[in-house]
């Protein structure tokens, strides 16, 4: 049986006292103990599952991962494969290193269907991890990023993660130009296992065919994963803002084909979260 340890500072911290009703409360103690969780809180949970553990109906279900995903922008949810990142899991499931830690969590990265999973936990984890004193923070930290560059990611590293974030991205992205150059039939692949990560964020998936060629051609090009999945997660936000009609959001291959993650898109929420805040 895993055991999963929750600091009693969850019921002191300033976002669950002044945001969280109960319903969230009861949510979030969820997210982080139920039987499917994982140490680098990545995991699949199912609606169903979930709506049946908890004793809510799907709907309640939906609504409160909307509300945790672009409220309190805490976790990331994929409606495909019903998939969850818990961002800020890893400041409170380990305490302690060693082998086994080390060889759990390296199992855990290698299962993760999902890169943008991947990169969003590492982006959120980042600055936690650079003020850490723990050895274990600094040993997970570069599993992170050993596996990102395994999967010839382009979205690692947060910008403002540290001062030498644009050296790192130009050096990865020199790294996986090469890689292109020794073979391109390993880069085909590569081309649709990105795509595929990054459809999967894409709130309308209509035009598939025609989304992955404009995507291919705009790499090609030039653009990088970050610049789309950074636009494809900013069109996301505004439509939840602006509670778009689902009729009204563009069809995927109309907005890869139009470049539309290169639109300004309002992202802005009212809720202010600190990201230092352990249940942020």
């Amino acid at each position: 049986m895993v055991k999963r340890i929750i600091d009693t500072a969850f019921w002191e911290d300033g976002t669950v006292l002044d945001k969280y009703t109960p319903e969230d409360k009861y949510f979030m103690l969820y997210l982080l103990t139920n039987p499917k969780t994982t140490s680098i809180g990545i995991y699949s949970l199912p609606k169903k599952k979930c709506a049946f553990d908890l004793g809510y109906s799907t709907d309640t279900v939906n609504f409160l991962l909307e509300r945790f995903e672009n409220n309190y922008q805490n976790i990331v949810y994929n409606h495909d494969n019903q998939e969850v990142a818990v961002l800020n899991t890893l400041k409170y499931t380990i305490s302690k290193g060693g082998t086994p830690v080390r060889d759990m969590v390296s199992r855990e990265l290698l299962n993760v269907k999902s890169t943008y999973f991947l990169a969003e936990v590492y982006n959120r984890m980042t600055g936690w991890w650079e003020i850490s004193n723990r050895d274990i923070d600094n040993t997970i930290k570069g599993l992170f990023e050993d596996e990102l560059k395994k999967r010839n990611s382009l979205y690692l590293i947060d910008a403002n993660a540290n001062a030498n974030a644009n050296a790192n991205t130009d050096s990865l992205n020199e790294s996986h130009h090469e890689s292109s150059k020794v073979s391109p039939k390993l880069s085909e692949t590569q081309l649709k296992s990105d795509f595929e990560s990054i459809w999967n964020l894409y709130p309308n998936k209509k035009g598939k065919a025609k989304a992955l060629t404009a995507y291919k051609k705009a790499i090609k090009d030039g653009v990088t994963n970050e610049s789309i999945q950074t636009g494809i997660v900013a069109y996301t936000k505004e439509i939840g803002i602006k509670r778009t009609e689902p009729s009204f959001i563009a069809h995927g291959s109309t907005w890869f084909s139009n470049r539309r993650w290169e639109d300004d898109y309002q992202t802005e929420i009212k809720d202010d979260m600190s990201w230092l805040d352990p249940f942020d």
